[in-house]
């Protein structure tokens, strides 16, 4: 396993070990916070997903965009539950 696959398993285990608790995300607008509530809370269920996390592996593996992606996303579920100031800036939902 090179380094950006080992990469990808440790965004994976960082995500599902994050303190996920949906109260976190509050935003002025309450339709924008609806929204980035309902994004995060699928991306929970594919984390947790084994079999949706194999294939997001393979798919990885093949294409560089798709691995951006992956890298993004994961970082961002991760970052929204690790900082203490819900003031910094949300680049999905400003």
């Amino acid at each position: 396993m090179n380094q950006s696959e080992l990469k990808f398993f440790t965004l994976i285990a960082e995500a599902r070990n994050s303190n996920f608790d949906i109260n976190k995300i509050v935003k002025k607008d309450p339709i924008k916070q609806e929204e980035k509530r309902k994004i995060l809370s699928v991306v929970r269920k594919i984390i947790n997903d084994n079999e949706i996390i194999e294939m997001g592996f393979l798919l990885y593996k093949k294409n560089k965009i798709i691995k951006y992606i992956i890298k993004f996303l994961l970082n961002y579920y991760i970052k929204c539950f690790k900082t203490q100031n819900n003031n910094q800036i949300d680049l999905l939902f400003d």
